[in-house]
């Protein structure tokens, strides 16, 4: 199981810089899953994978 390492209600975000705890996370493969409400009220789910490269 992994550690949820960013989350967000605001629309108007930058999004994650990278960081844990103000700490610069090693370059590595991470998953992600979006759970989210379209304008129209459509459910959205989308899940994947990243490399963070250093």
């Amino acid at each position: 199981m992994g550690e949820l390492i960013f989350e967000t209600d605001a629309i108007e975000t930058e999004g994650w810089d990278g960081k844990l705890d103000g700490e610069l996370l090693d370059a590595g493969i991470f998953i992600y899953r979006f759970n989210g409400v379209a304008i129209d009220g459509e459910k959205v789910t989308k899940a994947g994978k990243f490399r963070l490269i250093r």
